[in-house]
């Protein structure tokens, strides 16, 4: 393809669900959350980009089913093949974004690669890890925001390459002093926080910890919970804004992130949330999110599945303020060196630059 300037490339985008509204009014307003997941950056790297959004419901089977399903969408792949031309490469976040584009590509002979951002990996996911199967070994290049999802890979499946990126938060967003104060009905004492409902979550654990601290505890989640909760324990299922969300954050004298031990980095959306606003955090040792936390450096980990020792670290923080200030100012440090949002798009434009040369 040849371009106007050859110094920039231009790619596709594709996200399983719809996504080009939030993309657009978060790039126009930059007070906003940055909904491009840091991939609007990819112009200060010399990459411009298109949304190729999710077709409506009366024209993809899979709408409003869940990822997986909802991004095999056949009339977005046909856009796709009458438009790949326009494209020096298309990126495709998670696997099933891609699979009919990848097998009409071979059938067509094209030539625009696909990577691949991001695939849910975890052995126990038999319908993804199906297509994980039929696409990923077709991907001019994989990432995966952990070491031990790229080893997996090399391991299992060593005609997938795969790449290792460190995750991204907006760092511009949420900022500690850009918050306001907690929601109303809070403790004004401070409170313990665990936000998140994926299926990585280990709430059961947390519930069980929460019981042997005297402190407030607010989760805010969808997931369900353990019957007979402690009379310390509040729960929020309400959606909440991303502003909403930053001040919550603000007014946690500790955040938990209660894992299980995943594959999958499960978690780190939460976990870098609040690593980013400086808050001082307790986190499961699961694998997926090994790459992101030192215990006693950024935040505490403690193994997975013990109760005990979630409880005492979160203890430890709320009574020793100087562990904690000092455990978020390092996290929030961290942060904006590692997995800011323009260092993350400067990681994918270099793996674009590579996919596409001749």
């Amino acid at each position: 393809m040849t371009q106007a300037d050859p110094r920039r490339l231009r790619v596709a985008i594709c996200w399983p669900a719809a996504r080009a509204a939030r993309v657009a009014a978060s790039t126009a307003d930059p007070r906003l959350y940055e909904a491009a997941d840091g991939l609007s950056f990819l112009r200060q790297h010399g990459v411009d980009w298109d949304v190729v959004d999710s077709s409506p419901r009366w024209l993809n089977p899979g709408h409003g089913r869940g990822s997986l399903l909802a991004g095999i969408d056949p009339w977005r792949s046909l856009r796709l093949l009458l438009t790949h031309r326009r494209y020096d490469a298309i990126l495709s976040i998670d696997s099933s974004a891609a699979w009919l584009y990848l097998l009409a590509r071979r059938l067509l002979r094209l030539r625009t690669p696909v990577l691949v951002i991001d695939p849910a990996l975890d052995p126990g996911w038999a319908r993804r890890m199906q297509m994980h199967g039929a696409v990923l070994p077709r991907a001019a290049a994989v990432v995966v925001y952990g070491r031990v999802q790229q080893q997996y890979l090399a391991r299992e499946r060593p005609d997938v390459r795969a790449h290792f990126v460190p995750h991204r938060i907006d760092c511009r967003f949420f900022d500690p002093a850009l918050a306001g104060p907690p929601p109303p009905g809070l403790p004004a004492g401070g409170y313990v926080l665990a936000v998140g409902s994926d299926i990585g979550r280990d709430y059961a654990l947390l519930v069980q910890a929460a019981a042997q601290l005297q402190m407030p505890v607010v989760l805010h989640t969808r997931r369900e919970l353990p019957a007979g909760l402690p009379p310390n324990v509040r729960v929020q299922r309400d959606w909440i804004s991303f502003e909403a969300l930053r001040d919550l954050y603000a007014g946690a004298s500790v955040v938990v992130v209660p894992l299980k031990d995943t594959l999958h980095a499960s978690g780190v959306n939460g976990l870098l949330e609040a690593l980013a606003m400086g808050r001082p955090t307790v986190v499961s040792a699961s694998r997926g999110i090994a790459d992101y936390v030192d215990d006693g450096q950024n935040a505490r980990v403690v193994p997975v599945g013990d109760a005990d020792a979630l409880a005492r670290a979160i203890g430890n923080l709320w009574a020793d303020p100087a562990q904690a200030r000092r455990l978020g100012q390092a996290a929030r440090v961290r942060a904006l060196a590692e997995w800011a949002m323009p260092v993350y798009a400067g990681h994918i434009a270099g793996l674009l630059r590579t996919s596409v040369a001749p």
